[in-house]
């Protein structure tokens, strides 16, 4: 698999316009929305996680469950996955039944379709605000298509633009430049090509346009959408834009279209949640752990006992569960009498619904019938999706008319009503005409039926106790409420009757509950064991504990795996409901199929249509093993079943078809099977049931929502159509609303049988009404034979917005007292806060982000006046500032610095972009089987990876990223291809293979080389692999280019239809793309994160370049003569690490390099400060004698061990007597694009010269010769070359030391030798500061002239364009003012001069050459030494640092001055850039990079930027390449690494002459010379010899170089890893010694410990290190005797986690013990020594 571009399409349904609604390899509507969502989600439980003090990880990849992982809130996994399912499915909806032009940005409708976005916008946060999260999410998904569509049916990608359109959700702004009605936009396609239809003149004014659907104006020029249906591009101009899909007019920018419409829905959802705050963001997509506590309760005076019962109950519920998993999300009463009922009361604040509790005050009475339902109805609208219900009454219901209204809601809401009546023995005032008086009522069978017929509907109870046993029934019912509950079985006999029923209890089933409701029930409980347990017994061998209350029995019964059976006995009335607590849970919907110009699936909103064929969709939650197998309709009645056909879809999503809905009740029950591994014969099986019951209707009821939104006062019509597909007649027509709002509609409606009738609705909102209610309106139509059906619409009443601009934020004031020790330092600021004249005012000003003290206070103009304070070493805050109507401010964030992960992304950029070149290299460069798992070639393929796994630990612990991170990205391409070219996938297998990165463990059971594994049909070749390899998990792989017969072919061969690969979406086993690259995915994670375990976080961090500094390296002369040199440098070290420690600019690592003659070394590198100062103060000058010193050596060996882009100083009073190694060192420059600064003071100093007549002091200077050497290394670099005096030494280090900042670019450099005068510009953008110019030279004269065309000449130091100028040596430092545009430098010196410019600017760039590959795996690699002089050439070129900025130009500037190559600019994503040039030129150049910077799309006038690469590149004509090379080689006795090289060159023919060293000064041997023909190769071979006592882990460093008669010379770099073989191939071990848990329901008060003891075992290399990765206890470790390592823990019970991990020597996965506990009164749940998912085998304690 060459390139792992993952895209894990969820679930897609059939048809539609619009980011199409289908499964396939392209970006629909519903991925991206999805994709937005979790994205959006992520960032808000960060900063509410922050908010609270606590840690957050991004989550890996946005997946569901892992952003409700990192999250913390794995209990909400059912209400969110349902919430962004329905979303989805919404979004999807308005292609299919919304055909108008705003709605999808067609016929050039950017007005309507923008007026669409922000009118929805404001109904979104209004609906927010009043709490009404099912309304603002409809809403929104509507709204995010319309947004959609902008990018795919607009001109706005073809117009250049990669980022989101910010103002098409914005109501002040305009939206861009829009087409005139009458302009020509588009010309007739190139037969099927579309992609330059757009005319040009559009394109260059930047108009917008978009185009027409199904009809356009003819003869007006104007663009088509394009594709089928649109009929309108069948007439010129022909074809069509739209971005649909791929195979679309202009697919070509499909997934461009795509990517920035997932930005734009992210930027749409974060002004929601700036407007709303994170918390309340995340509630209205369902981030809740618990679920909602809802009392609806029958306030009349006789109800007083009751109350009182239920405020003990609620106090209960809330001292138990507060602070737990089941804490409720939500509070929520309803009271109601008669004739009143509400008002609705909703909090999240325990306290407050306890003192709303206690307020109920039982008052009245009279009849006895009350208004519950009305008061339900109330509840059921705005209660979250899914709720338990408590209705509390003694009486019947008065409004009984409600019924159906209510089950309607039930249905749609999936709410779960129990009924708590207390109506036996009760009393009731009854109103008489002598007065109030008590009489004894019960409640009447019908007024009881109403309650009960309810309560089944909705899968509740209806339970009749007397009022002194309510809190005990109360009690016992509310367990069902709690998170992961969910129903096994439920099924109601009315009349009773002897039945017997089974259910399935699997193995991730605890506290199994059967509720029984009725009176005088008989019943023999069976195990799967087969013991028997009476309904006599209360306890026994399967009840652990029973409650009968009232008519309510509950059994809780022990826990076993299996098939149980209840033998219901009883002739009376009885509800059967078993429940369970399990996070394998459910949830589904009907689907409708719709035809027409879009077709497709939308989701059915009420009840499906009976006696019909139908489609549902079932989304299987809580288990990755999980899998259904049988879907089924069971009638309530017991009489019968409908069994669907089940068609798996990805991410646990199933499509299930039934041939014929029944038309009586039922409920849906799903069965399945649970997988813990692919080899298991027996899978455990599992059952879950819905709740709800849902009845099927030959009616239908719809209406077009197209408008949801009413101001106060205003009439709303709404036409509604009846249709039927049974018998026609008279129907009748119901209409509710639960605002009581006034209502007209028509009481009946005559419809034909199969036909249909249109009736209007008009509904009137109050001119009081406040702004953002939402209105729910429930319109019933009922035949004549009683078959109801319903539709249920919300309702947003709104003001209109007039108040469209943000809130301002204005700076008042800001102290910065930060010194380098941040934790003793403060900073703080404080701002003003308005909302302008016009506002509607500041509601409400909060901190996002930031973990220091916030005030604010409100001043005499309204303004808000915000203060904050933190520690210098918190550096971000974000102050968010939000109007009445859900304007909010723009963020007020990074006031004083960038955080840690930013500075480094310029490092870990570029260390990505190579190991994804080493990654894709493996297919251009190595064709061995063990390469790519071809051949049946797994043990080669296996070895590869672990000797690799073994060479990338060893490095990591020699410090030798570079080599780590090369030979990683290696071996994860040969992993990648185990499940691209073996059958893996094939074997139904949807995780890792484990064992391919374990060296002790087997990789399967392989194919024999003479077994059959594959034959085609004909040319069908999807299913050509044996049956027999398939069942018996038999592993092969395909053969690349020949093969034996009867194997599989890997495929895509010209002329063999057949293969088995699945590099590519059109491979020859192409359908299982998608699926091998996700588990290719999991394994690179897998192998990453054992290497991560090895190494260590911070370690594993800093191999990949997540660091914040720059290394500081120092290559030091240790000669007599350098005594003052080396005070100087100690004392710059000091300063440097007093100075930076703390800040973003520490040192990420220190390097220390000395030299003398003949010796140089040892390198000494580090990251502990107060060791590298050590370091420095134990060097010792002595010895010296001829001049020369081994400087270039202590240089060579500094490169190729300091990061990628280090600065080094190399300080020196001496020539280099090894200049022959100038050649070697430029090309590691290159390679490595470090800066050397050479800090020469050989002027006037002293040099002890070996004389015959014994040693003497003379006075020596430098020769021209000798410091051109390092002169000439300083400009390839891009430093300086700095010569001072001794006494001058460390002013000069400091002033060049800044160059080593973080985030400091380069704008220009050049150089003059010999020198002239010239005129030099460069640009100054908005992002810059530090803005500095070095000029390195003698008597250089200029004149600097600003933007403004303000001049400065040298003779003045400072003045009105320089702050501050240091002169020492030749080295002269201008600090300037920074002014924003074009700067001219006019120099006008014959002296030689080196000019730099610098800055400090977060956006910067790097660049690789890159080499087109022909043949088996064409491509691209990256160039690894010199480009090919007078050739063309590609360039990549990564812009970093703005999402705001965009590359216009990549120039190759010659270093003479004397001309450039400019190129032709190819935009990818994500700041990616593909640059070509027409030739390469053969002198030396730099890159220099030109761009553009926008703040909003909008801008007329785009500010400039320049930057320029610091090293200088050199082009060749030769070529040397190497193959056949081992990356590692065996310490034996003595072991020997052979090379070969080859040598080519355009056009010269001769001796070549040969030059290899290596940084370790190993033996090698290879040709002086190689005789090379004009336009020829030659081959050469060289031996490097590792001596016996290397150490492992050692890198070798080999760099060969060969040079022309001509002089021309290229290089290629190799490192060869030194490594032991390793034999210890087991893990560390860990034991469980033993465990305390005194953990109590409030975890603060309570700790937890445990002990363990790890080991290597007798033949292991020893525990090197044990280390906590995660948990915030106390850790403790010894070692024993037995050289075991006791480890001990401890931590509050509300850190319920720890991973504790050992690694060996040889740094062997480690083992993980990986505890978390969930702690109550029943349960205690821990595991233990167990390694982690994806990463180790697993073994498991339970306790």
């Amino acid at each position: 698999m060459s390139g792992l571009f993952l895209l894990t399409f969820l679930f897609l349904l059939p048809g539609a316009m619009g980011f199409k609604i289908i499964k396939s390899p392209i970006w629909s509507h519903q991925e991206i929305t999805e994709r937005a969502i979790l994205n959006v989600t992520t960032h808000a439980c960060r900063a509410v996680a922050e908010a609270n003090g606590l840690g957050f990880t991004f989550p890996a990849s946005l997946t569901l469950d892992n952003v409700l992982a990192a999250c913390s809130a794995k209990g909400a996994r059912k209400k969110i996955a349902r919430n962004i399912s329905k979303m989805r499915n919404k979004n999807a909806a308005v292609d299919l039944l919304f055909l108008s032009s705003k709605r999808h940005f067609d016929d050039e409708d950017f007005v309507g379709g923008k007026k669409l976005i922000t009118d929805g916008l404001d109904a979104v946060k209004a609906s927010i605000k009043k709490d009404n999260m099912k309304s603002a999410r409809d809403k929104l998904a509507k709204i995010l298509h319309t947004l959609q569509d902008f990018y795919s049916h607009s001109n706005w990608i073809e117009l250049g633009n990669d980022k989101p359109n910010s103002n098409v959700i914005s109501k002040s702004d305009s939206i861009g430049n829009i087409a005139d009605k009458n302009r020509p936009t588009c010309r007739d396609c190139d037969g099927n090509d579309c992609t330059n239809n757009i005319l040009e003149n559009i394109l260059r004014e930047n108009i917008l346009t978009s185009g027409y659907f199904l009809t356009k104006p003819i003869g007006a020029g104007k663009c088509s959408h394009g594709g089928f249906p649109d009929t309108s591009a069948l007439f010129s101009p022909k074809g069509g834009i739209n971005k649909d899909t791929s195979t679309s007019s202009h697919g070509h920018l499909h997934d461009k279209a795509a990517t920035v419409a997932v930005a734009a829905s992210s930027e749409l959802l974060n002004d929601v949640r700036g407007a709303a705050g994170d918390r309340e963001f995340l509630r209205m997509l369902g981030i809740v752990s618990g679920n909602a506590l809802c009392f609806v309760i029958d306030t009349t005076g006789s109800m007083g006992d009751d109350i009182a019962a239920v405020r003990e109950a609620t106090a209960e519920i809330i001292n138990k569960r507060l602070g737990t998993t089941d804490e409720p999300s939500v509070y929520i009463l309803v009271p109601f009498n008669d004739p009143d009922f509400g008002p609705l009361m909703r909090t999240t604040d325990p306290e407050a619904f306890k003192k709303a509790i206690n307020a109920l005050t039982p008052h009245d009475g009279g009849d006895a019938p009350e208004m519950s339902l009305s008061g339900l109805q109330l509840a059921l609208t705005n209660a979250p999706y899914g709720s338990e219900i408590y209705l509390f009454t003694d009486a019947g219901a008065k409004d009984a008319h409600l019924k159906s209204t209510v089950i309607a809601l039930i249905e749609r809401t999936e709410s779960v009503v129990n009924f708590m009546l207390t109506s036996l023995f009760s009393s009731r005032r009854r109103r008489a005409d002598s007065g109030n008086q008590q009489t004894g009522v019960r409640l009447s069978g019908v007024d009881s039926q109403v309650y009960k017929d309810l309560a089944v509907a909705s899968g509740g109870q209806a339970v009749e106790v007397t009022k002194s046993q309510l809190l005990e029934a109360t009690n016992a019912i509310l367990e069902t409420s709690t998170s992961f509950v969910v129903t096994l079985l439920q099924t109601v006999r009315d009349p009773g009757k002897p039945e017997n029923f089974t259910f399935t209890v699997d193995e991730t089933v605890t506290n199994l509950t059967i509720y029984i409701t009725g009176t005088g029930n008989d019943f023999s409980l069976i195990s799967p064991t087969g013991v028997v347990q009476e309904s006599t017994s209360t306890t026994g061998s399967l009840i652990t504990s029973t409650v009968a209350v009232g008519n309510l029995k509950t059994l809780m019964l022990k826990t076993e795996v299996g098939l149980w059976e209840m033998r219901m006995r009883s002739t009376n009335p009885y509800n059967l409901k078993i429940t369970a607590r399990t996070p394998i849970d459910f949830f589904f919907s009907f689907m409708q199929s719709i035809e027409g110009p879009s077709e497709g699936y939308i989701e059915v909103e009420n009840r499906p249509k009976a006696g019909a064929n139908g489609t549902m969709s079932v989304k299987l939650l809580g288990s990755d093993t999980a899998n259904v197998t049988e879907v089924t309709l069971v009638f309530k009645s017991g009489s019968g079943q409908v069994k669907g056909t089940i068609v798996s879809q990805d991410n646990g999503q199933y499509l299930v078809q039934f041939d014929k809905i029944p038309s009586q009740e039922f409920t849906v029950v799903v069965r399945g099977q649970i997988s813990q591994s692919s080899t298991r014969s027996v899978q455990p099986e599992f059952q879950r049931q819905s709740t709800t019951n849902i009845r099927a209707s030959s009616v239908s009821v719809t209406t077009s929502d197209e408008t949801n939104v009413i101001e106060p006062g205003a009439t709303l019509s709404v036409n509604f159509t009846v249709s039927t597909n049974g018998s026609g007649g008279t129907f009748t027509i119901r209409a509710t609303n639960d605002q009581s709002f006034t209502l007209t509609f028509p009481s009946t409606l005559e419809v034909a049988s199969g036909g249909s009738t249109v009736g209007t609705l008009q509904l009137t909102a109050p001119s009081d009404t406040d702004s953002g209610t939402v209105v729910t309106l429930t319109i019933e139509a009922q035949s004549p034979d009683g078959d109801v059906n319903y539709v249920v619409l919300t309702v947003t009443v709104l003001k209109e917005v007039t108040d469209v601009t943000r809130p301002t934020c204005e700076l008042l004031s800001i102290r910065d007292n930060c010194t380098q020790m941040c934790s003793n330092s403060t900073w703080e600021l404080s701002v003003r806060l308005s909302d302008g004249e016009n506002g509607t005012g500041i509601e409400r000003v909060y901190v996002r982000q930031g973990s220091g003290t916030f005030n604010k206070t409100v001043n005499t103009d309204n303004d808000t006046i915000a203060s904050y304070e933190a520690s210098c070493c918190s550096s971000t805050v974000d102050i968010v500032a939000v109007d009445v109507v859900g304007n909010a401010s723009l963020t007020l964030d990074n006031v004083l610095a960038a955080c840690s992960a930013q500075e480094a992304r310029r490092k870990f950029g570029i260390n990505m972009f190579v190991m994804k070149f080493k990654n894709a290299d493996v297919d251009s460069k190595f064709l061995s089987s063990q390469q790519h798992f071809d051949d049946e070639n797994f043990d080669g393929g296996k070895k590869l990876i672990t000797d690799g796994l073994d060479a990338v630990k060893a490095s990591i612990k020699k410090d030798n990223m570079n080599s780590a991170r090369d030979k990683l990205a290696e071996i994860l391409h040969t992993l990648q291809d185990f499940y691209s070219h073996s059958n893996w996938i094939e074997l139904g297998n949807d995780k890792p293979n484990s064992n391919v990165i374990s060296k002790s463990d087997s990789i399967g059971k392989i194919a024999d080389k003479n077994r059959p594994t594959c034959k085609c049909e004909g040319d069908v070749c999807t299913n050509q692999i044996l049956p027999a390899i398939l069942t018996e998990n038999v592993l092969t792989s395909g053969y690349y280019m020949s093969k034996p017969t009867g194997k599989c072919r890997h495929g895509d061969i010209p002329g063999a239809k057949e293969g088995i690969n699945k590099d590519t979406l059109t491979s020859s086993h192409g359908h299982l793309h998608d699926k091998a690259a996700t588990v290719a995915v999991a394994a690179s994670s897998e192998l990453l994160n054992d290497v991560r375990g090895a190494a260590g976080d911070s370690e594993f961090l800093r191999m990949l370049g997540v660091v914040s500094g720059n290394a500081l390296c120092f290559v030091i002369d240790t000669t007599g003569s350098m005594y003052n040199d080396i005070a100087a440098v100690r004392e710059v070290t000091a300063e440097i690490i007093n100075k930076r420690l703390g800040t973003t600019d520490e040192p990420s690592v220190y390097i220390l390099v000395p030299f003398n003659d003949p010796d140089f070394g040892p390198l000494m590198r580090t990251t502990d400060p107060e060791e590298f100062k050590k370091a420095i103060n134990a060097l010792t000058p002595n010895g010296g004698g001829d001049l020369p010193e081994m400087s270039l050596s202590g240089l060579q060996l500094a490169l190729t061990n300091a990061p990628y882009g280090s600065t080094i100083f190399l300080f020196t009073d001496a020539a280099a007597k090894d200049a022959h190694l100038k050649s070697t060192v430029t090309a590691l420059i290159e390679r490595t694009e470090s800066e050397v600064n050479f800090m020469i003071t050989s002027f006037s100093s002293l040099r002890r010269r070996r004389a015959d007549s014994g040693n003497q002091q003379t006075g020596v200077r430098l020769s021209g010769v000798d410091s051109q050497v390092y002169k000439d290394l300083a400009v390839a670099s891009g430093g300086q070359a700095v010569e001072v005096t001794k006494s001058q030494l460390l002013e000069a280090t400091n002033a060049v030391l800044q160059t080593s900042t973080s985030n400091v670019v380069t704008l220009l450099q050049t150089v003059r030798d010999p020198g002239k005068s010239e005129n030099f510009t460069f640009t100054v953008d908005e992002t810059v500061t530090n803005l500095t110019i070095y000029i390195t030279g003698t008597g250089n004269d200029f004149s600097l002239i600003s933007p403004t065309g303000v001049v400065q000449e040298s003779t003045s130091t400072t003045g009105s364009l320089i702050t501050s100028t240091v002169a020492v040596g030749n080295l002269k430092t201008l600090m300037l003012k920074t002014e924003v545009g074009l700067w001219e430098m006019r120099m006008r010196s014959t002296n030689s001069y080196n000019l730099k410019i610098i800055a400090r600017t977060p956006i910067d760039f790097f660049f690789s050459f890159m080499q087109s590959v022909e043949g088996p795996s064409e491509g691209y690699i990256a160039v690894e030494n010199r480009p090919k002089a007078g050739a063309n050439g590609t360039m990549s070129v990564t812009l970093l640092g703005s999402d705001t900025a965009n590359v216009t130009e990549v120039i190759l500037v010659f270093t003479s001055g004397s001309g450039q190559v400019k190129g032709m600019i190819v935009s990818q994503d994500n700041g990616q850039y593909l640059v070509q040039f027409d030739k390469i030129p053969s002198e030396e150049f730099t890159v220099v990079v030109r761009g553009q910077i926008s703040q909003s799309s909008a801008r007329s006038v785009q500010s400039e930027f320049q930057r320029q690469s610091t090293t200088n590149i050199r082009a060749s004509s030769v070529s040397v390449t190497t193959v056949s090379i081992a990356s590692t080689i065996e310490i034996k006795v003595m072991s020997n690494l052979v090379c070969e090289l080859h040598c080519v060159h355009q056009w010269f023919r001769g001796n070549f002459t040969i030059r290899a060293t290596n940084d370790q000064s190993f033996t090698s041997t290879f040709p002086s010379t190689l005789e090379v023909a004009s336009g020829g190769s030659t081959v050469g071979t060289l031996q490097l010899t590792a001596p016996s006592d290397t150490d492992s882990g050692t890198v070798v460093t080999l760099t060969i170089e060969a040079q022309s008669p001509d002089g021309d010379v290229n290089y290629v770099v190799l490192t060869v890893t030194v490594l032991k073989e390793v034999t210890d191939v087991t893990r560390p071990t860990c034991e469980l010694l033993s465990i305390r848990d005194n953990c109590t329901q409030m975890c603060s008060n309570s700790t937890w410990e445990l002990s363990v003891r790890l080991s290597d075992g007798e033949n292991g290399t020893g525990i090197e290190r044990v280390y906590v990765r995660q948990g915030s206890g106390t850790f403790n470790k010894t070692v024993n005797t037995d050289n075991d390592t006791i480890a001990s823990y401890e931590a509050s019970c509300c850190s319920s986690t720890v991973d504790i991990v050992a690694v060996d020597v040889v740094g062997n996965r480690p083992a993980t013990l990986r505890h978390k506990f969930a702690s109550s009164v029943v349960s205690f749940d821990a595991e233990f020594c167990s390694e982690e998912a994806q990463v180790m085998d697993v073994s498991h304690f339970r306790g």
